[in-house]
C-alpha cells in the first residue's frame, strides 16, 4: 500500500523518498513475520512505542534522522520546501520533522505512539513548542487524519494535538468505509483530481531524477553525467514509461543489460551516441532509433563517446515479473510487486 500511495504522489507531479525503517528491505512479511517486526520495535531505542519511553522529554530517536532526510530531500530537489506523512506507527514522526526549516508541510495519518496512553502525542515538550511558535510565525498547518472507529488513535488523540499545537492543527475524520478498496478508490480520485496534470509541457521542464541511480555500489557511481527526466509520470501514465535522457560526455545510459519481459525503445534526438549491443558498436544519429524486445537476450547499453551532450527518447513498459541480466558485471535484478528493483549479486547474494 505505502509504494502504491508513493507512486500516486509521484503522478502528482513530486518526487518521493521511502525511508526503510521496519524489516528487511524488499520482503513482505507475513503474518508471524510481522508480528516479530512489530515486538522488535516495541522495545527499540529508535522509538518510543509507550509513554514511558519518553520519559526525560525525549522523543523518537527515528526523527533526528528523518529531520536530516528531510534537509537532503530539499538540497537534492529544491523548490519551496519538503512535505512528509507519517502513517500509523510513524505518524508524528512529521510533526517533530518541523524542527528542520526544510519541512513545510507535515501530515499525520492515523498516528498510533504512545500505545498506552491515547491523549499522548508522541513527541516531546521540548519540540512541540518551537513547532507551534513556527506554526504562528510562519502559518503553515498539520494536517491529521484518522478513521472513525479507529482503536488506537481515537479522538483524544487529536484533541491533544489541537491544544498543544492550536489552530494551525487540521485534523479530519474519515468514515471506516473509506477504508475499503472502494472508498479509498473514492478517496484517490477525489484529491487527486486537484492535481491535474498539464495539458503539455517542454520535456526539459520536467524535473530530473533527484537519485543518480538505483544501482547498488559500485555500480551507481558508474552512472554519473546521466541525467533521467520522467516523462510519462508527468501526465500520470503508469503503464508504460517515457523517459528524456541526458549524456554528458563519458555518460553510459546504464548498465549493458537485457530484460526479459520488457520491451524497450530508444530515439535519439540530439549528438551521437554509440549503442552497445553483442554485435558490436554502431554509432547513432539524430533521427535513428532502435528497439530492444523481451527476452530477446540482447544486451544493450548507450556511451558518450563524443565531447557534445546526448539526448535520447527512451521508452519501456513496466510489465509485472521483469528480470535484467547484466553479461558483463556480476549483478542481477528483478522487479518487486511494490515497483522497485530488487538488485542481487549473480548467486543470488544481495548487495
Amino acid at each position: 500500500m505505502s509504494a502504491r500511495f508513493s507512486r500516486w504522489v509521484r503522478y502528482a507531479g513530486f518526487t518521493v523518498y521511502m525511508p526503510s525503517l521496519f524489516g528487511r528491505d524488499g520482503a513482505v512479511p507475513q503474518a508471524e513475520q510481522g508480528a516479530e517486526v512489530f515486538k522488535r520495535d516495541c522495545v527499540s531505542a529508535e522509538f518510543h512505542a509507550f509513554s514511558g519511553k519518553a520519559a526525560g522529554n525525549r522523543s523518537s530517536q527515528v526523527t533526528q534522522w528523518l529531520r536530516a532526510l528531510a534537509r537532503l530531500a530539499h538540497e537534492e530537489c529544491g523548490g519551496p520546501g519538503v512535505g512528509a506523512i507519517g502513517m500509523c506507527w510513524t505518524g508524528n514522526f512529521a510533526l517533530s520533522m518541523m524542527l528542520e526549516p526544510a519541512m513545510l508541510a507535515p501530515v499525520l495519518a492515523q498516528p498510533t505512539l504512545p500505545l498506552d496512553d491515547p491523549a499522548g502525542i508522541e513527541s516531546s515538550p521540548s519540540e512541540v513548542r518551537p513547532v507551534r511558535q513556527r506554526l504562528e510565525r510562519e502559518d503553515p498547518t498539520v494536517l491529521a487524519s484518522r478513521f472513525e472507529g479507529e482503536k488506537v488513535c481515537q479522538a483524544q488523540r487529536f484533541a491533544a494535538n489541537a491544544e498543544a499545537l492550536g489552530p494551525r492543527f487540521v485534523p479530519r475524520v474519515l468514515p471506516d468505509s473509506a477504508a475499503s478498496p472502494q472508498g479509498l478508490q473514492r478517496l484517490r480520485g477525489k484529491h487527486m483530481n486537484q492535481h491535474k496534470p498539464p495539458v503539455a509541457i517542454h520535456a526539459h521542464q520536467a524535473a530530473a531524477r533527484s537519485k543518480p541511480s538505483n544501482y547498488p555500489e559500485p555500480f551507481a557511481s558508474r552512472m554519473s553525467g546521466r541525467v533521467i527526466r520522467p516523462l510519462g509520470e508527468v501526465f500520470g501514465l503508469s503503464n508504460f514509461g517515457v523517459n528524456l535522457l541526458s549524456l554528458a560526455p563519458g555518460a553510459v545510459s546504464a548498465l549493458r543489460h537485457a530484460h526479459l519481459r520488457q520491451d524497450e525503445f530508444v530515439y535519439v534526438l540530439a549528438g551521437a551516441p554509440t549503442l552497445v549491443t553483442a554485435v558490436g558498436e554502431t554509432v547513432l544519429a539524430p533521427g535513428m532509433c532502435a528497439g530492444f524486445r523481451a527476452g530477446s537476450g540482447d544486451a544493450h547499453m548507450l556511451v558518450n563517446h563524443s565531447d557534445h551532450e546526448c539526448l535520447c527518447l527512451v521508452v519501456g513498459d513496466r510489465t509485472a515479473g521483469d528480470q535484467a541480466s547484466y553479461p558483463d558485471d556480476d549483478i542481477a535484478a528483478r522487479l518487486g510487486e511494490d515497483g522497485r528493483w530488487l538488485f542481487t549479486h549473480k548467486d543470488g547474494e544481495p548487495y
